[in-house]
């Protein structure tokens, strides 16, 4: 029998962990639940995302950086590529699997169960029901269960998304494709992905991660990987493949409903016009794990809507802005090519300036987690 706790969480990816570490940090008891058997595996992500959003939970050194960019490349179909000067961004590609566990390790050492291969199969009224046969009504409960979050369909807070909202995603790690270990590639071109972008992240061990994401009822994101591989890389060697569904919808327009929150891919808080959610996760979590211990401890469910107020401060102008372009980007070859125009006069501006301008943007998160 899993023992009673004041908080529940679903969901054991970066977004779940984090709530898991910061919640326990504050002093309330804390279980995880996750269908998974190993912390971290399967890998359905391109892996990317930025220093600083690590940094700020003091997760910007270990082995877990599995490279880091001096570059990005953006190479857009009948267009000059264009290169980004990345030292001032600081992207980087993650093993995430390591990055998770080490996120497990702190939340475990801070007083955390972490319970893999526990599948919930209900949510009645507050009360959890597990594949077991046990049932759970802890104080507080966190839906981190991705894009199809079965705990935000319970609780009435996310319906199915359409079709132009969703990102279909196939990936392969490759080796053998003499990357250049310093530059980050993206692909941007309805020949090559409809209603979305390629991408190759190579990794300091020789290896990259080299995929595509399209909307799905656009075209097949394993038949175009395949296509785009024997063109762009037909030296390489594919080890293993991975893949999955992205939310590219607009955020929801709830998190919180009773004592109910949810977090990362589940709240919809990816951006939407690359997909990219790990940064979002991580900050989602942070706050949600707080809110839920400030909460548990109270025994106020009221409490929880810091959460709500928090992330929508920091995210949300963010988010739309991100969806906008996303629609008008990905609608046609027209709103394509008008993107990439904006993208070089962007890159052209980020190479001119002498700083970081992530730095204004995250460093504002810093004292919410």
């Amino acid at each position: 029998m899993a023992r009673e706790a004041d908080v529940v969480i679903v969901g054991a990816g970066p977004g779940g962990l984090m709530a898991a570490w910061k919640a326990a940090e504050n002093g309330v008891s804390v279980l995880v639940l996750d269908k998974k058997s190993k912390i971290g595996e399967p890998v359905h992500c391109a892996e990317g995302t930025f220093l600083l959003s690590l940094e700020i939970f003091g997760l910007h050194e270990g082995p877990w950086i599995a490279n880091r960019y001096e570059g990005i490349v953006l190479n857009i179909t009948g267009k000059r590529p264009i290169r980004v000067d990345a030292k001032k961004i600081e992207p980087v590609c993650l093993d995430r699997m390591a990055l998770e566990q080490e996120i497990a390790r702190r939340a475990r050492e801070a007083g955390a169960e972490i319970r893999t291969g526990a599948m919930v199969t209900g949510l009645d009224d507050g009360t959890l029901m597990l594949h077991t046969g046990e049932s759970l009504r802890p104080k507080v409960i966190i839906g981190a269960d991705g894009v199809e979050s079965y705990i935000g369909r319970w609780a009435g807070l996310i319906d199915p998304l359409e079709l132009k909202d969703l990102g279909s995603a196939a990936q392969y790690v490759m080796e053998g494709g003499g990357w250049d270990t310093r530059f980050m590639d993206t692909y941007l071109g309805f020949d090559i992905a409809p209603g979305g972008y390629a991408w190759a992240f190579p990794r300091s061990d020789g290896q990259a991660n080299v995929g595509l994401i399209v909307q799905p009822n656009k075209a097949r994101a394993s038949e175009l990987l395949e296509k785009f591989l024997s063109s762009k890389y037909p030296g390489a060697r594919p080890i293993r493949r991975t893949g999955g569904c992205v939310p590219a919808g607009p955020p929801l327009k709830r998190t919180v409903k009773d004592n109910i929150l949810l977090v990362g891919d589940a709240a919809r808080q990816a951006f939407p016009l690359s997909g990219g959610g790990i940064h979002a996760a991580l900050f989602s979590g942070a706050v949600a794990g707080k809110a839920a211990a400030a909460s548990a401890e109270a025994n106020d469910p009221t409490l929880l809507g810091v959460y709500e107020e928090t992330w929508r401060k920091c995210y949300l102008k963010a988010l739309m802005r991100n969806y906008l372009l996303k629609e008008r980007t990905y609608g046609s070859q027209k709103g394509l090519m008008r993107t990439a125009r904006m993208l070089r006069a962007g890159a052209a501006i980020l190479n001119l300036i002498p700083f970081n301008p992530l730095n204004m943007w995250w460093g504002k998160f810093g004292k919410y987690v």
